[in-house]
Order: structure tokens, then sequence, then C-alpha cells
């Protein structure tokens, strides 16, 4: 179990991730997709998992990008 602010911090650096990668119309764009799903997968597992010492099963990594993802496609005005 993970504290409020290490929760905060984490969805804020989702956040982060997905404004810098995303471009117009990423959200119809699958290899601007994928790059984002792999710049989320980086965060993760670098910052989250190794350096905040949280621990993330590769099935949690998983279903939470494909989680951000969707979220962020539905809010995609958002993020372009």
């Amino acid at each position: 179990m993970i504290n409020e602010e290490e929760y905060i911090g984490t969805i804020l650096g989702l956040v982060s991730v997905l404004r810098m990668e995303a471009i117009v119309d990423w959200y119809k764009n699958t290899v601007v997709k994928l790059r984002i799903k792999d710049a989320l997968d980086d965060y993760l597992y670098d910052a989250v998992k190794k350096d905040r010492g949280i621990d993330l099963s590769e099935e949690a990594i998983s279903n939470l990008i494909q989680n951000v993802i969707l979220l962020a496609e539905n809010n995609h005005e958002l993020f372009s």
C-alpha cells in the first residue's frame, strides 16, 4: 500500500509523461500511442518501481498503462 503523497506523485508523473509525448491527434496515431505506452512503462518501472521502491507487478503495470491510455483517449483534448 502506498501513501497519499506517493499516489499523487505517481499520478502527476503519469500526466507529465502523457503531456511530454502527446502531439496533435495522438489518439488517432497508433505509432504515437505505442511511444506513449513505452514512455509510461519506462516511468512506472524506473521512477515508481525502482526509484521509489513501490512494488508493481508486470500485470499491474500493464493494467495501469491500459487504463491511463483509455482515460487519456477519452479526454484527448487535455493532452493535445
